[in-house]
């Protein structure tokens, strides 16, 4: 949505073909940062963002009991106040974005994915899966982790690998003191609170799962409430109202980095359809979002287009790798039960990889 939107906006006709035939978010909360919002001022709508998220400054850590262990108080950032931080409905992102990329004036088709691609050299033959056909100077694979473009474009490239952790995230009316993202933590066991609007937040829980078992979605809400029987204080509280009525949502988390080029002639890929990383950063939708912006400045660029998608991945493909390295290291930590110290100083380490977006 956000590529559709800038090369719209840059006089670029482009279609976008979503799977989706009601073009719907799953999903709870959304954490941003910094950087996010950054991007996010440059396509436009921050704005919309701030007025229907929650944006805020500073970090509570608590261990599992609710005893504060660090406090960074909660403050209004400023607009270019790189360590803000915030969080948003998944689905009213997706509507800020759905409205501008319908605003751009790009073409958006409902129900559909893309079924064949023949790179002919001087444009790419699209067979789309409602049976329909069309050709196109660049076709961009921005379909996500199982990226079916990826598959037909790329053969070759690696499969995304579990990484041993899975996370449950659910939605809870928000307490008027919680301001900021509260995180409950010990060596085995950690739990974050982020505010995604003013009266809602989000939970996410992150836990070991060797063999990434499978959970049953009916199962879901009595599940999370035995993991969260460890925690005291105000997740204590909040265990008690987990009941089949909680939006609770569970995701084993895997990770994929493809080496480059991310393109191949006139095909390039984008965000986790060739780098997903992990929910420890807060960063995947904003790293998306990053490469969209970076690709579509490339594009509005002179010269061959090889070179501008090589450029595209060159500026971006060191920033992706070490996002991913770091919320890599920061579950690995989790899952050997390292010290609290250990954990925050690697989550630290990552904060200052993210906010050196520019």
């Amino acid at each position: 949505m956000t590529l559709a939107t800038q090369l719209s906006n840059q006089g670029v006709p482009c279609t976008l073909a979503e799977i989706d035939p009601g073009w719907k978010a799953v999903g709870a909360g959304l954490t941003l940062n910094g950087a996010s919002l950054r991007a996010f001022e440059e396509l436009g709508v921050l704005d919309q963002v701030r007025s229907a998220g929650h944006i805020h400054g500073g970090r509570k850590i608590h261990d599992i009991h609710g005893n504060v262990l660090r406090e960074q108080a909660a403050y209004v950032p400023a607009a270019d106040d790189m360590s803000a931080g915030g969080g948003i409905l998944r689905p009213t992102l997706h509507r800020i974005l759905s409205s501008a990329t319908r605003a751009s004036g790009a073409t958006v088709r409902l129900g559909v994915t893309v079924d064949a691609l023949s790179d002919t050299g001087g444009g790419v033959d699209v067979q789309f899966s409602d049976g329909t056909q069309g050709r196109f100077g660049l076709v961009v694979g921005a379909d996500g982790l199982m990226s079916k473009v990826r598959r037909l474009a790329f053969p070759e490239a690696p499969a995304p690998v579990f990484t041993g952790q899975g996370c449950w995230r659910a939605l809870f009316p928000k307490p008027r003191d919680v301001q900021t993202i509260w995180v409950f933590m010990d060596e085995g066991h950690k739990i974050g609170l982020n505010p995604i609007s003013g009266d809602q937040m989000y939970m996410f829980l992150l836990e070991s799962a060797p063999g990434n078992p499978w959970r049953e979605p009916a199962d879901w809400p009595e599940l999370l409430r035995e993991r969260m029987a460890p925690f005291g204080g105000l997740i204590g509280e909040l265990r008690e109202r987990v009941d089949h009525t909680t939006s609770v949502n569970y995701r084993p988390l895997e990770s994929l980095l493809m080496s480059p080029p991310w393109h191949q002639g006139r095909i390039v890929l984008l965000g986790d359809a060739c780098h997903a990383t992990t929910p420890h950063a807060g960063y995947g939708a904003g790293l998306a979002v990053e490469d969209a912006l970076c690709l579509a400045r490339r594009l509005a660029e002179a010269g061959e287009l090889g070179s501008r998608l090589e450029r595209f991945t060159n500026e971006r493909y060191p920033r992706c790798r070490a996002v991913l390295q770091g919320s890599l290291k920061v579950g690995e930590l989790e899952m050997a039960q390292a010290s609290v110290d250990t954990q925050l100083a690697a989550s630290a380490d990552l904060a200052t990889v993210v906010r050196e977006y520019a």
